[in-house]
């Protein structure tokens, strides 16, 4: 490689199918420099293709500003040469980790797997594919994962979509790599990403051990549940894995984002640590003593005193909620009214309430006020949760970030996302969907539609549909019955200037 203006060699790092990679030193600081290299002739078209290619592809990622991406910071086309100019990353990768038979908890897993999805979905909503996505291209830095040479490995720039070339297959690549006339796309990267949480969750490859033909592997190689392999892995896991992991890619899911959505809710509840486990006697004995706790309330409620009932429902009386005769009257509408008739006196300081150092009435006013809009939304809100997603990094409900946050902010359109689960039996009757509101303004509004998949919980991932701004949002799921709509979960925060 020769010399190139404004920037000094210092050592070969490495080399691979995507060309040499020479740590340099800039103006700057330090910088990685992958230089095009190719097995085609040099004088003949086949070579300036390809050559043409690598420098389109590392200009297409000049704009991929994101913090889980290593920036490319030039692209340099002069004298020959043809170089892609990227960050210099210090940190070890998710290869060596792996290749240390380094075993990832699942916590761990989660927030790699969480980052590298944010990764290729920010590039995937700009019209970038990695192509390549392999264990070597994630950096894992103290500040978290981050996923470099996005575009410009030649299995990524395949011009004619002919095969991969066996001696350029690796057991990461999509089946759309090894398949001729297949078009590599956003799917292939989450392939390959499904891949690599397989490998760390269960510490082997979806093919087995020591494969000695890939290709054949890739494409139809048939691929043991998770939870097979590692029996502490929960069985949930192992649908949205394999569903990732379906050779034809109009089965995947319909991002990295929702990958990882689906493998989060699987993993909610983990498996007690060996040597841990509740005793199975303890299983035996619990319906006895449950039959017996209800036998014992049953005997002194027939021999407890029946006054202490009427004691009880004195609480909620009040003048206003007697007839004459001083009995109260029936039925649960009156005792609506009179909380309601209580408010109307409590909101003004009569005399009267100056006297009374207990204040019960108050007590009833502040329950009646609250039981009302619960019961509206109570029955259904069980089971449904919303966690908000700003660049991938959780945002807490309540809180407040600026705009400009090197983390959260510097928001475009699509990195924002609500993730909606729910966990039961039984999905409530109707249509669900979800409102974004800033301020008193409805800014997007989309439907919530859970796939079905394996486990008790479900989950979607649904992104805001508009360039976020500064202000107060309150993301709404609301429940559309054969009534009416009720709101069965809310999430609010703060944007600031």
């Amino acid at each position: 490689m020769n010399a190139l203006k404004g920037y000094q060699l210092v050592q070969r790092i490495g080399t691979g199918a995507g060309g040499p990679v020479y740590q340099a030193k800039s103006e700057t600081g330090d910088v990685a420099i992958r230089e095009f290299e190719s097995q085609a002739d040099p004088a003949s078209q086949a070579w300036l293709d390809q050559r043409q290619s690598f420098l389109q592809a590392g200009r297409q990622t000049l704009g991929l500003t994101h913090p889980r991406i290593v920036p490319v910071i030039d692209v340099i086309d002069e004298a020959g040469e043809a170089c892609v100019v990227m960050e210099y990353m210090t940190a070890p990768t998710l290869a060596t980790a792996l290749l240390a038979t380094r075993r990832f908890t699942p916590a761990e897993t989660d927030t790699v797997l969480r980052q590298v999805a944010m990764a290729l979905d920010f590039a995937h909503g700009r019209g970038v594919v990695h192509g390549d996505l392999k264990p070597s291209d994630i950096f894992l830095t103290e500040r978290g994962a981050r996923v470099s040479d996005f575009a410009i490995s030649p299995r990524a720039r395949r011009l004619d979509q002919s095969p991969v070339p066996a001696s350029l297959v690796h057991g990461y690549l999509s089946p759309e790599h090894v398949r001729g006339s297949a078009v590599i796309g956003p799917r292939s990267d989450q392939y390959s990403l499904a891949v690599i949480a397989y490998q760390m969750y269960t510490g082997q490859s979806p093919y087995g051990h020591n494969v000695l033909d890939l290709a054949p592997a890739i494409l139809s190689a048939p691929i043991a549940p998770p939870s097979q392999v590692d029996r502490r892995l929960p069985p949930g896991i192992d649908g949205p894995l394999l569903r990732a992991l379906d050779r034809d890619p109009d089965q995947r899911y319909g991002s990295c984002g929702e990958l990882f959505a689906f493998l989060g809710a699987s993993l909610i509840t983990q498996p007690e640590p060996a040597g841990k486990r509740t005793p199975k006697l303890i299983y035996l004995l619990a319906p006895l003593l449950l039959l017996a706790l209800l036998a014992f309330i049953w005997f002194w409620s027939k021999r407890a005193p029946g006054p202490k009932i009427a004691s009880s429902t004195s609480v909620v009386q009040s003048p206003a909620n007697t007839t004459s005769t001083g009995s109260p009257p029936p039925g649960v509408r009156t005792r609506k009214k009179t909380a309601k008739s209580t408010v109307a006196r409590d909101t003004s300081p009569p005399r009267e309430a100056a006297t009374r150092p207990t204040s019960a009435p108050a007590v009833v006013t502040g329950r009646a006020v609250q039981e009302e809009p619960e019961t509206e939304v109570a029955p259904a809100a069980q089971g449904f949760a919303i966690d908000v997603l700003s660049r991938g990094n959780r945002v807490e409900s309540g809180s407040s970030f600026p705009f400009l946050d090197r983390q959260l902010g510097e928001l475009g359109l699509g990195d924002l996302a609500a993730l909606v689960s729910y966990e039961g039996q039984h999905l409530p009757r109707g249509s669900l969907r979800i409102e974004w509101m800033v301020g008193d303004t409805i800014m997007d509004s989309k439907p919530v539609v859970f796939p079905r998949a394996p486990g008790a919980k479900l989950a979607v991932m649904v992104k805001y549909g508009n360039e976020p701004s500064p202000g107060s949002y309150r993301i709404a799921l609301i429940l559309k019955d054969r009534t009416k709509d009720r709101t069965v979960q809310s999430f609010n925060f703060r944007i600031t200037q």
